[in-house]
């Protein structure tokens, strides 16, 4: 069985990294031309809202880049 790791990055682990403009720029762009080939599996995200209120509600916004062979998931 292959081993799979779980990382999680929070504000200041984002922050700590102190990319560049153009290291963002360059990985949106590779991420972009994998989206226009086809091979980014993004599904609808869902959504449930537990209470009334306007801020009471979660997303999973799962993502798969098959030709980096990554995938990541954004909770809101």
């Amino acid at each position: 069985m292959r081993h799979v790791a779980l990382r999680y990055l929070s504000q200041e682990h984002i922050l700590g990294l102190k990319l560049s403009t153009r290291q963002i720029v360059d990985a949106v762009e590779k991420v972009l031309r994998s989206h226009g080939k086809g091979l980014v599996q993004m599904p609808p995200k869902p959504a449930i809202f537990p209470r009334k209120g306007r801020y009471n509600y979660f997303h999973a916004m799962p993502a798969y880049i098959e030709d980096l062979d990554i995938c990541g998931l954004k909770w809101l």
